[in-house]
């Protein structure tokens, strides 16, 4: 797991991410801080040293919740992760596997979804989209990305967003897939960059959207971003207006407006 753990890791600090090592003890009382249960596939430790080192972490979100507590002192935006083993009991054997955490505090979902994003992961919103989504890696799920849930950030005394993603490092190494990256030649012709506004449903995500947006031409659309979401005065109730910046370019000549605008339209 050295090379994928390398190359994830290279690529995160390249992202202005910082790593970070925790304890792989804890306590119940920082489990149910986080919102965690103790239940009886927790390893638990003879003699700890004290009752908040007794057992063996299966998450590393309750000690990346301490460390963000502490930093939120100094700065109020940053982002960390961790790539570490965690630990579980079953059938009377001790497993372990390795997992790795993301946060950003002071961001935006979208900011963590980015990351993970150019990790070559896919993010696929469930329950609330914005809030919560589940992380694929080809057809497999591989971990989550959500926002705190209020009642954690009240525990751990955190006043501003923090969004998490956890990710199974050893499923996605069981996947055999190729996470290197590849470079391209920098393209010789400017690109066109607009925007464009829809009004759709609030129960509709805005992925099936992007890719309407990316099917209409996939040869000159280089890059989709939403940029902007509204909800308010000027529209309906149970609507909400996306804006998106579409990037179009050529590899082999400039672009005419009436090229642009066709597809554009």
């Amino acid at each position: 797991q050295g090379e994928l753990e390398g190359m994830l890791k290279q690529n995160l600090v390249a992202l202005g991410f910082d790593e970070i090592y925790t304890f792989a003890f804890l306590g119940p009382e920082l489990l149910e801080k986080s919102g965690l249960q103790k239940d009886n596939t927790y390893i638990e430790i003879l003699n700890p040293i004290s009752s908040d080192m007794s057992l063996m972490r299966q998450s590393l979100l309750p000690r990346t919740l301490e460390t963000i507590a502490d930093n939120l002192r100094y700065k109020n935006e940053f982002r960390l992760f961790e790539v570490s083993r965690v630990y579980v009991e079953k059938n009377h054997e001790d497993k372990e596997h390795v997992e790795m955490i993301l946060a950003t505090a002071g961001e935006d979902f979208r900011g963590c979804q980015g990351a993970v994003e150019s990790l070559g992961l896919t993010v696929q919103p469930i329950h609330h989209p914005g809030r919560v989504a589940e992380l694929l890696a080809g057809n497999k799920k591989v971990g989550y990305l959500y926002e705190l849930h209020p009642q954690v950030q009240k525990n751990f005394d955190i006043k501003t967003t923090v969004v998490i993603a956890e990710i199974n490092v050893s499923t996605l190494q069981s996947l055999q897939l190729d996470f290197r990256n590849y470079y391209e030649e920098l393209p010789k012709y400017p690109a066109v960059q607009l925007d464009v506004s829809i009004s759709i449903p609030k129960k509709e995500l805005a992925a099936k959207y992007f890719e309407v947006i990316q099917k209409s031409d996939q040869s000159l659309i280089k890059n989709i971003e939403l940029i902007d979401e509204y909800t308010g005065e000027h529209i309906e109730r149970d609507k909400r207006a996306l804006t998106y910046s579409i990037t179009y370019q050529a590899a082999d000549r400039t672009l005419t407006e009436e090229e642009v605008n066709n597809i554009h339209q």
